[in-house]
């Protein structure tokens, strides 16, 4: 996406040994690497899936690689990130940078902004119980999607609105968990994943009546920026 980047690759496993049980995962971390191209940071997700394939107690779970600047300064700058499964296919990616106000004008307008994503392109719809996770605790949590990412039209309207244009439209999901209150929380689809483990009635009892009221109501802020 930029001509000066590097790549921070992140790994996260899963141990079998542990008896896992929803709302919440615990994860561990494995490696990580800083890579000069997404090629060298992909040929190392590889070698990780073929690492654990065999392993008796641990799992692969999931893979993230980040694109940041060097060789010049900023603040909380992700050019970026892509999602990869345990297998080390890609499984999503951001499609606009997430600059800070205070580095804008370091980089290309059209990093920065929102293209709308298509249905092709949307993973989960509302109403999904998905698992969301937190890479800088390792774990996740059962959550609840309320708002997909906006579509490119409406995308073009936000813009265009003659009241109150908008200019920095995130690339995001709303979600929340019905067992920790109704407030929602907003993350790039490179931090869902279908649930892991197959979900028992009890599990899905607990969620079910809240998933039908989150796909027929839509209750979420129009906007979250």
């Amino acid at each position: 996406m930029f001509n000066r980047t590097v790549y921070i690759m992140r790994s996260y496993l899963i141990g079998r040994q542990f008896d896992q049980h929803y709302p919440g995962i615990k994860l561990e971390k494995g490696k990580r690497g800083f890579f000069s191209s997404l090629r060298k940071a992909e040929k190392a997700i590889r070698e990780i899936v073929r690492h654990y394939a065999d392993n008796a107690n641990i799992d692969t779970y999931a893979f993230h690689v980040m694109e940041i600047p060097y060789n010049c300064q900023f603040k909380d700058t992700i050019l970026g990130e892509r999602l990869y499964d345990a297998n080390g296919n890609l499984v999503d990616k951001t499609l606009r940078a997430d600059v800070s106000c205070y580095d804008t004008k370091q980089f290309p307008e059209d990093l920065c902004r929102y293209p709308g994503r298509t249905p092709e392109q949307i993973r989960f719809q509302v109403g999904d119980l998905v698992e969301v996770l937190s890479p800088r605790d390792g774990t996740t949590r059962l959550m609840i999607v309320g708002r997909v990412p906006f579509a490119p039209e409406k995308v073009k309207a936000l813009e265009n609105d003659p009241e109150d244009p908008s200019t920095d439209i995130p690339d995001e999901y709303a979600c929340y968990d019905p067992l920790e209150g109704k407030k929602f929380l907003y993350y790039p689809p490179t931090r869902l994943m279908a649930p892991t483990f197959p979900l028992d009635e009890s599990v899905k009892e607990t969620y079910r009546k809240y998933m039908a009221e989150a796909a027929e109501k839509r209750i979420v802020p129009r906007r979250t920026w």
